[in-house]
């Protein structure tokens, strides 16, 4: 099964000053009798994080709601989605169910919450 693609209709880019990204911590520290800690590595395969916030018309939000629903099996399966801070694309997974607020009569606020998968 071919992996989905964030939909072009909708903004590809978080508001300004509302994007979050993390790296995943794959670290392990382990207690010594003596001295500092031991830090090492448990896994370099640890999904990271990516959160930030959109605003859509009624119709974008029309869209984001049939490719969560529809395209993505009530948001169970994961997804390509524009890269915030490099090129390209990620491939994530949705952490949270996305909630939005009625901002205007024609817009809406969006808070979208992703795993970015290794």
């Amino acid at each position: 099964m071919a992996v989905s693609v964030w939909p072009a209709s909708l903004p590809q880019c978080f508001l300004l000053g509302t994007t979050n990204e993390a790296i995943g911590d794959g670290r392990i520290v382990s207690s010594m009798d003596v001295g500092p800690a031991k830090l090492r590595r448990r896994s370099s395969a640890m999904p990271g994080a990516l959160s930030g916030r959109f605003r859509f018309t009624r119709a974008q939000l029309a869209v984001a709601r049939d490719f969560l629903e529809v395209t993505l099996l009530g948001g169970v399966l994961p997804f390509r989605f524009p890269a915030q801070s490099k090129d390209g694309t990620v491939l994530v997974r949705l952490k949270e169910m996305p909630n939005w607020m009625r901002e205007t009569g024609q817009t809406y606020s969006c808070e979208l919450t992703l795993e970015v998968l290794p």
